[in-house]
This record gives structure tokens, C-alpha cells and sequence, in this order.
């Protein structure tokens, strides 16, 4: 499905959605893009959706980084509209490091997208590293670098592993 909001430009959509927390991993995230080879560089764009005063930060990251061709924000969205940017995406990555659920985590799963949490925080009570999702270390952008990486050099693995996720 493509978004209504931001043109597809890549082969790879990640998403991440989330009300703005420092906690929320949205800056190793963007540490982990910005650390690929180009060649995967190149492949990825995301498109971050939520509130916060703190998505400035972010901002000024993606700029000083070179990054603002392929990171998108689209600013707060109603409860539907979060779920079409969703849709449109390939990867849920959201690398938060004090979630004690992530209901995000399980919607993202429930349609279908490679989603990636964080060992030992909520989301690993029901995802299953590499069997129904992908777990990163917490706080790493080098083990999100990892997932990303992973991802393109093993596509229809991923695809399995999110079919696996949805059922």
C-alpha cells in the first residue's frame, strides 16, 4: 500500500512510531542508518511518525548527517493514519530501550512487517529473535546497523520471519 503522505524513493521503508522519549531509541535509529555502507544506505528510507518537541533533536541530526533525503517525519497522525504509514512500510524498527509492553510492536507484527525491538524489554515477551521478529541490543545503534544490514542481505528470510510474526 503506498502512503498517502511520502512518495516511495527506496526499496526499503523502515518506520518507526512513536510519541517523542529519549527512550524511544528514535537518535540510534538514525546513528544505525548513518553507520551503514552506502550501498545499504542508499537502499533504506524512514519515515518517522509522532509528537514531541523532541523530534527537533532529531532534526538537526538528520541534517548534520547528510540524511535528509531519506528520513521522513510526518508529525503527529490520528490512530488510522499511523496504521497507513504502517501499511506502506517494510520494517516496524522502533530500538526503545524502556518499553514494558509496545502494543506497535504487536500491530506492526499483526499486519504483516518485519518488526525490530529490543532484548529483554516488552516486546521480546513476544517476538522471538529471528523466528517472529528481530531483536537488537538496547541502546546499540550497531546492532540496529546489524538488523538493517541483515535485512537487505536477506530479504526473503525477513519476509518469512514476518509472515511468522502476523500468524
Amino acid at each position: 500500500t503506498p502512503s498517502a503522505l511520502i512518495p516511495r524513493s527506496r526499496p526499503l521503508r523502515v518506520i518507526a512510531i512513536s510519541n517523542y522519549e529519549e527512550s524511544k531509541g528514535f537518535e540510534i535509529l538514525i546513528s544505525a542508518i548513518d553507520s551503514l555502507e552506502p550501498q545499504y544506505r542508499s537502499k533504506i528510507e524512514t519515515v518517522l511518525v509522532g509528537a514531541g518537541s523532541g523530534f527537533e533533536t532529531i532534526h538537526h541530526q538528520v541534517e548534520r548527517l547528510g540524511l535528509s533525503d531519506s528520513v521522513h517525519y510526518t508529525g503527529p497522525l490520528l490512530h488510522r493514519e499511523a496504521m497507513a504509514e504502517l501499511l506502506a512500510g517494510d520494517i516496524f524498527c522502533l530500538p526503545s530501550w524502556r518499553e514494558a509492553f509496545g502494543i506497535m510492536y504487536a500491530e506492526a507484527m499483526s499486519m504483516g512487517k518485519l518488526t525490530i525491538g529490543c532484548r529483554g524489554q516488552g516486546p521480546s515477551d513476544f517476538i522471538q529473535h529471528l523466528e517472529t521478529g528481530y531483536l537488537v541490543d538496547p541502546r546499540s545503534s550497531t546492532s540496529v546497523a546489524d538488523a538493517l544490514r541483515w535485512v537487505l542481505q536477506n530479504p526473503r528470510q525477513a519476509k518469512t520471519i514476518a509472515e511468522r510474526g502476523k500468524a
